[in-house]
């Protein structure tokens, strides 16, 4: 479970917090630029908001490896010989990621596949005051130092977050980041894939099950540690898993031991315990997040889901659900995975 996180002590060289300094533009230059801009595949997420609310757009990306996406530095010994010539250095251009969170404007963007390992965060933390600014960021590594997995979280450094998750007991694998707002939380999560290789235990190094069955093991401690909140939570990311056959093309892998990967998911994350917000709003509509190399509509998928707590009849959700979507006309770069956002609205 998340707990408030204490300033004494240092958290680990795995997980770092950046505070970036530069103001954060208004919504409403945020409205404007995606009112003109018709390849943004979402919709404005300023107006009206009622007193005590605020409403975010939450974009989830697995980016398929963070570096390349990142402002490059300059040459020192470019930099050098413009100098010594007494001419200006070129204006830099702008990184795919400076790109893309000017483009979409989201509040909270958490990112999949990151694939760093601590030297390659220690460069990235500063590049992100071009690439982000306004922005806090927090990573989330495999301890094992390889570049792997590796989740990391950006929001608005004006957001109420009263606490992060610096990681769970439970991954070793750099899978699991958590942001507490004031009624929410909001988890960023890489969960395996499926395979039936051996599974190396990150702690141990030992290998004592196969990767499927490690991950039915992950979804089982993931719902429980989402169901120990003990308030809303919202998770967002790259779960590896198809639904259903509307979430598949041409169709779902139904040999083992995919079926049971998927039977346990749905158990865990039932209709009557959890909302997914695409499916919600899109009950019958083919969509997708993860798209097969080769000629169009080869094999594609919806394996990236942002689902959200139920509440009771008559009680408090800790959040309303506005919109959301795939983003599957963006500019993906090289990944092989589209975005895919929400917005809404809790209050603080």
């Amino acid at each position: 479970m998340g707990r408030k996180r204490d300033r004494s002590i240092t958290p680990p060289s795995s997980l770092k917090h950046v505070k970036l300094e530069t103001s954060p533009k208004t919504k409403a230059e945020a409205a404007a630029k995606a009112a003109d801009d018709p390849v943004t595949d979402v919709v404005t997420h300023s107006g009206d908001v009622p007193e005590g609310w605020m409403r975010l757009k939450i974009i989830s990306w697995n980016c398929d490896g963070l570096m390349k996406y990142v402002a490059k530095p300059r040459k020192p010994l470019d930099a050098f010989f413009d100098r010594h010539r007494g001419r200006e250095s070129p204006p830099e251009e702008p990184s795919f990621l400076r790109n893309f969170i000017d483009t979409h404007q989201p509040d909270i963007l958490f990112l999949q596949e990151t694939h760093m390992n601590k030297e390659d965060w220690q460069k990235v933390q500063k590049r992100l005051f071009r690439d982000a600014p306004g922005y806090c960021a927090e990573v989330c590594l495999p301890m094992s130092g390889r570049r792997l997995a590796g989740v990391l979280s950006l929001w608005r450094e004006s957001l109420p977050v009263t606490s992060t998750g610096e990681t769970v007991t439970w991954d070793g694998e750099g899978r699991v980041h958590m942001l507490e707002l004031p009624n929410v939380w909001l988890v960023n999560c890489y969960a395996l894939n499926s395979s039936e290789n051996l599974y190396r235990d990150p702690w141990s190094g030992e290998q004592k099950m196969r990767r499927s069955e490690r991950k039915r093991e992950f979804q089982r401690q993931l719902r429980q540690h989402l169901d120990g909140f003990g308030k809303a939570w919202i998770l967002a990311g790259d779960l590896n898993i198809a639904r259903t056959q509307l979430d598949s093309y041409p169709g779902l892998r139904v040999s083992r031991p995919h079926d049971l990967n998927r039977q346990e998911f749905n158990e865990l994350f039932d209709d009557d315990s959890t909302r997914d917000f695409i499916r919600e709003l899109y009950p019958t509509e083919k969509k997708f997040t993860w798209h097969g190399y080769g000629e169009p509509m080869l094999d594609q998928a919806r394996v990236d889901m942002i689902l959200g707590s139920k509440s009771s009849s008559g009680t408090f959700a800790g959040y309303e659900l506005l919109g959301g979507d795939t983003m599957e006309k963006v500019d993906r770069g090289e990944s092989d995975h589209s975005p895919m956002y929400c917005i809404i609205e809790t209050c603080y």
